[in-house]
């Protein structure tokens, strides 16, 4: 069975197969302007994120929960791949986004260099990036988990199907073919 969870735009697909501990997602989507304690502020295209390596998947900018596999800057924003650990805690948080009670991320961040504009919007342009945690609410309403998946393919390389297959046409010969034991009735 699958389910999907729409929201202006975004679908989130999850196949029931596998383990589903691999999101992936919207970081920090650029452009949108929020208000913080500090005014408004927006993350631009062109924003560096330092030690996006060592940054931690977290739950709600408290417990860790997993790591950061993979990240990547695209047009509309920091997108992340990550993996959940299986802890009960990173059960809980899978089984949440499963039931689409959780769909959104956050990111932890030490300003680096910023640049204030004459409409008092602070520009994001370099952050040291410590965390991305699955939140409940999200700063930027399109910091959004886009899919959730088991952590292998879904769909065998052809290399690895091949092999399958000949190894199931070896058996079923074997299995099928008379031996010379048995084949006198």
């Amino acid at each position: 069975m699958k389910r999907e969870i729409g929201f202006r735009g975004v679908c989130l697909r999850s196949a029931d197969d596998g383990d589903g501990r691999t999101l992936e997602g919207v970081a920090v989507p650029y452009g949108q302007i929020i208000d913080t304690w500090d005014g408004a502020e927006t993350f631009d295209p062109d924003c560096r994120f330092d030690d996006i390596e060592s940054a931690k998947l977290c739950y709600q900018h408290g417990e860790l929960i997993g790591r950061i596999t993979a990240a990547e800057s695209r047009e509309d924003g920091l997108h992340i791949t990550a993996r959940i650990s299986d802890t009960q805690l990173g059960r809980d948080v899978v089984n949440l986004l499963k039931d689409g009670a959780l769909d959104s991320l956050s990111v932890g961040f030490v300003p680096i260099e910023d640049e204030r504009d004459k409409a008092g919007i602070t520009h994001r342009r370099r952050v040291r990036l410590l965390e991305t945690s699955v939140v409940s609410w999200p700063a930027y309403e399109a910091a959004k988990i886009t899919g959730q998946r088991s952590e292998t393919l879904t769909e065998e390389p052809p290399t690895t199907r091949k092999a399958r297959t000949r190894k199931w046409t070896r058996n079923w010969k074997r299995r099928w073919t008379p031996s010379r034991t048995n084949s006198a009735v």
